[in-house]
């Protein structure tokens, strides 16, 4: 999915939530060893945000 996110494992993404907020969209990924993504796209076009959270 996203290159630039290194692991000791290959992550398993499932999307567990997505809407849409006044900025553009937002997803929650979570992977089954507890490991959450959050991507948003926003509205102007700018390029993706992702972020990891560790339990």
């Amino acid at each position: 999915m996203n290159s630039y996110i290194s692991s000791s494992h290959r992550h398993d993404w499932q999307t567990r939530s997505r809407h849409r907020t006044s900025d553009g969209t937002v997803r929650y990924d979570r992977c089954r060893c507890g490991v959450w993504l959050v991507v948003t796209d926003q509205v102007e076009r700018t390029p993706r945000v992702a972020r990891m959270i560790f339990p």
